[in-house]
């Protein structure tokens, strides 16, 4: 994101915790408080005249997303990012609350660290990935709302390719044959959800002879620790972007900067960068659906669903547009 270097040079080594007049949004930075909260308010010199509506905001930290639900009930928070699947029918009866939900462009799975055992070797990779269940994952983790992914691209892109189905179904057999008796360690949070999630890949992986140990930390040392390349397997989305390249040149380009799987490849490289030079969005889709079905073939990361972008809040939150990169944007929110 764009920043004033003058407030970058002002707040020195503190300011990636404290960004102080960093930026020309609607609100401004007060105070974070590590795993509790994260407190704005509104910016007086805001550029659209008249926003934000409201005096401030705070985001708080909730991993439980069963607390999360909790939390709207009781009034102690008025809008929610996420809410567990399985509550999603309830929470659409219920006349105090409003949910609306569009399909996301993000993408769900998990990550496989490929520059450190047993995942530098491809086979070990591969029989994970084809030993998966994304169906399943779908069903019972996801209640079916949203679809099986196939790859980073969604359904709703431009660059979506609807012929790549690699890993359409689960094969303990063939993952079998590919490689299996080893096992791994699997980076996940306390979050229920998430802790039901790694259950049932634990099963379906014991099926095909891997075993899957399952490693619950604290949310912001898991995220640390993933991005600094210290796992073997790390539950990690993505919230995604519009451009296709969003959703691949920094996740799976050599160095890139969400490339916590140290994932390699120099012709996927070459698509990646041909795609950033191109105008012509038929030459940049077919850099696209090459890319992909290596990335998906060579198994730095595996896919298992695309969800949605949800509004979960309270019925006096009034004028929320809801976008399909699951971030909530406040400026012309009012309350009342």
């Amino acid at each position: 994101m764009m920043l004033s270097m003058d407030a970058v040079a002002k707040g020195g080594a503190n300011f990636s915790l404290a960004p102080v007049g960093a930026g020309s949004g609607p609100f401004q930075f007060v105070e974070w408080k590590r795993n509790d909260h994260l407190t704005l308010k509104k910016n007086p010199t805001y550029w659209q005249a008249g926003l934000p509506y409201l005096d401030g905001l705070t985001y708080r930290a909730i991993p439980d997303v069963n607390a999360i639900l909790a939390a709207l009930k009781t009034g102690d928070i008025d809008i929610a990012r996420i809410i567990a699947a399985k509550d999603v029918a309830s929470v659409k009866a219920d006349s105090n609350f409003i949910y609306k939900d569009v399909p996301a462009i993000g993408f769900n799975g998990f990550e496989l660290n490929t520059g450190a055992a047993p995942f530098n070797d491809p086979a070990k990779r591969k029989a994970v990935a084809m030993a998966v269940d994304r169906y399943a994952v779908l069903k019972d983790i996801n209640f079916n709302i949203g679809v099986v992914a196939y790859g980073p691209i969604p359904p709703s892109s431009w660059a979506f390719d609807s012929g790549e189905k690699t890993f359409d179904h689960a094969d303990v057999q063939k993952a079998k044959a590919t490689a299996t008796g080893f096992s791994f360690t699997f980076k996940t949070t306390s979050d229920p959800v998430n802790q039901q999630a790694a259950q049932l890949l634990q099963s379906e992986l014991a099926q095909a002879g891997i075993t899957m140990q399952i490693q619950t930390e604290e949310f912001a040392t898991y995220v640390q620790e993933c991005a600094n390349h210290q796992f073997q397997a790390c539950n990690v989305n993505w919230s995604g972007r519009i451009d296709p390249d969003g959703n691949m040149y920094a996740w799976w380009h050599t160095g890139g900067d969400f490339n916590d799987s140290l994932y390699s490849n120099s012709q996927v490289d070459a698509w990646l960068e041909d795609a950033r030079k191109n105008a012509d969005q038929g030459k940049r889709k077919q850099d696209y659906d090459n890319a992909q079905k290596q990335i998906v073939q060579d198994s730095p990361y595996v896919f298992t669903t695309f969800g949605v972008s949800a509004q979960v809040s309270d019925t006096k939150i009034h004028n929320f547009t809801l976008y399909p990169d699951l971030m909530i944007r406040m400026a012309e929110v009012w309350k009342g």
